[in-house]
């Protein structure tokens, strides 16, 4: 995904709602963001603290179930 598409994908969305991250499909957790840094000419979305399981509802949301 190219900073060009993320911007696109975001500005579909309710700008007052919260980023989270979610990772490991079979096992999904849920992550705050911490940041957003540059390096090695990639753009690099730093994962914050985990805030616990990813909901069933939100993992069917995006296709992981």
């Amino acid at each position: 995904m190219t900073v060009a598409e993320l911007i696109y994908e975001l500005e579909l969305q309710d700008p007052d709602l919260e980023i989270r991250i979610a990772s490991q499909p079979s096992w999904p957790f849920e992550y705050h963001v911490n940041g957003v840094g540059t390096s090695e000419g990639k753009v690099w979305i730093v994962e914050g603290d985990q805030l616990g399981y990813l909901p069933e509802l939100v993992a069917s949301d995006i296709g992981w179930k």
